[in-house]
């Protein structure tokens, strides 16, 4: 059925209104946020009412397009493209005309295996599932009939590895400011020259202090009070300028000694090139530097140069490797910003070389303290 009214904002009971009939049967609906979204919340609710007939069934596809404008319209665009992709590519092809009341758990999770057959991670299953449970959450909020399957990915998906910056990469990282390229491609005698890696201090500074890649491209001059950074913003793979990627995100923590000496050599540098900018890892022109930009340089040079396939995230990965036989968890999760339920050793701690060595050397020292 096609819907006619149109929602008004009633003042005395401040929210949105709108009353639609189907069937003979009159149903009301509302929405509280004063804004024009509001209006288009609360229109949205009798729409998908009147779509689903008088069985109060809805077809699958229909709904999983309601969910992708409330979804776009109300959360962030990463979250909007990862349940997009999770619908398109594993959810639709299965379910698109299915109807909600057909659908049973055992549907759910096939789309789940198709995933595994498909040699999708641990991770990406576990993203598929997110995109159900957020249709039948929807589901539900719009009182149609969908029940929150329970669902375990199977042991059969792989959980995809990290790689960390190992104590030989991690010494050439801080140590090699340049590397060779031959000026005149694919031209036969050319003498390779060096040339200065420009965001050498951007991934030295990853590693030490384990902020995302997105966090170091918002880092503004301003937000350097003495020793403290305070992080205010960040930018997504869209370029988009957030708040972070939760609420632990924004914070402050007290530099290390050696990131702040690469914050002093980073100021050097950009003086050097007469570069003058708000940011304190800019481009070469002086403008906020993107996701892209710094992330396919890395990994021009990673490999060939500095003898890792380590990413740029996983530099924070390798900061929390290393910090882990030292700082103790409760310490170590303000300064990445992680919530105090969050694993942060588990999830985000692999092994160094020489951490077997380590261990057993710290055992010695502990029974030092009772045996002669």
């Amino acid at each position: 059925m096609t819907r006619r009214a149109e929602a008004r904002w009633v003042e005395k009971e401040k929210r949105w209104r709108i009353r639609v009939q189907r069937n003979g049967e009159s149903k009301v609906f509302y929405d509280t946020d004063p804004r024009i979204n509001g209006k288009r919340e609360a229109e949205k609710k009798a729409d998908i009412w009147l779509k689903t007939g008088a069985s109060g069934d809805i077809l699958f596809s229909d709904l999983w397009d309601q969910y992708l404008r409330v979804c776009k319209e109300t959360t962030g665009i990463e979250n909007y493209t990862k349940h997009e992709q999770m619908g398109r590519l594993w959810l639709l092809p299965r379910l698109k005309y299915r109807r909600m009341t057909d659908i049973t758990p055992l549907d759910w999770k096939n789309c789940i295996n198709d995933g595994v057959k498909h040699g999708l991670s641990k991770k990406s299953c576990s993203n598929i599932r997110a995109s159900i449970i957020a249709a039948v959450h929807f589901a539900q909020e719009m009182r149609l009939p969908a029940e929150l399957p329970t669902i375990k990915i199977p042991k059969t998906a792989q959980s995809k590895g990290r790689s960390v910056l190992q104590p030989q990469a991690l010494e050439m990282l801080f140590k090699r400011d340049s590397v060779s390229y031959k000026p005149g491609r694919h031209k036969k005698g050319d003498d390779a020259v060096e040339r200065p890696v420009f965001y050498i201090y951007a991934y030295r500074f990853l590693v030490l202090t384990g902020i995302r890649c997105g966090e170091l491209c918002g880092l503004k001059n301003e937000d350097i009070v003495g020793d403290h950074i305070y992080l205010k913003r960040s930018f997504n793979s869209k370029n988009v300028e957030t708040r972070g990627k939760n609420e632990n995100a924004r914070r402050s923590f007290v530099i290390p000694k050696r990131a702040r000496q690469v914050l002093v050599d980073q100021a050097v540098m950009l003086k050097k090139h007469g570069i003058i900018s708000p940011w304190v890892f800019p481009t070469e022109s002086g403008q906020q530097t993107k996701h892209s930009q710094i992330y396919k340089r890395w990994y021009v040079i990673r490999e060939e140069f500095y003898g890792t396939k380590c990413s740029l995230h996983e530099m924070r990965h390798t900061m929390v490797s290393i910090a882990k036989t030292c700082v103790p968890d409760p310490l170590l999760k303000p300064s990445i910003g992680h919530s105090e339920h969050m694993d942060t050793h588990g999830t985000y701690s692999h092994e160094i070389d020489g951490d077997a060595e380590l261990t057993a050397e710290l055992i010695d020292k502990a029974f030092d303290r009772f045996l002669v």
